[in-house]
């Protein structure tokens, strides 16, 4: 049985990605939020828990890099999926605070959106 109903925090600048994200997520079951800064969404983690953060990396007010560090410095122990056209930064980087981020390469179709969530979120407790 798939876990469906788990916690999705969103945070895209871009509408037209927030809109079908958030579309294919909660058609799947996944009970979703969307903000459309980093900032919107590291306030919206601090009023609510989730068990996913999935964050685009070219934001305004709080980038997709520096939302996770906040995360992490911050002790929140929750799996982040960065959605980024380039990629270097985080392949690159010597920060232990990037080692378990997911990334999925921009532009990305929703069935490859929907692959790393169901990855991440049941690994193998879901039935395919």
């Amino acid at each position: 049985m798939k876990i469906h109903s788990a916690k999705i925090l969103l945070a895209d600048d871009e509408p037209a990605i927030r809109r079908a994200a958030s579309m294919a997520l909660s058609r799947a079951g996944y009970n979703v939020t969307t903000v459309a800064d980093g900032r919107a969404a590291w306030k919206t983690l601090g009023m609510e828990t989730f068990d996913l953060l999935i964050t685009d990396n070219q934001m305004p007010r709080l980038t997709g890099p520096e939302l996770v560090l906040t995360v992490r410095q911050h002790g929140l122990d929750l799996p982040i999926i960065v959605a980024a056209s380039q990629l270097e930064f985080f392949l690159d980087t010597d920060s232990d605070w990037f080692l378990d981020v997911h990334l999925l390469q921009k532009p990305f179709g929703l069935l490859e959106l929907m692959d790393a969530v169901e990855r991440i979120l049941c690994g193998a407790h879901c039935v395919h």
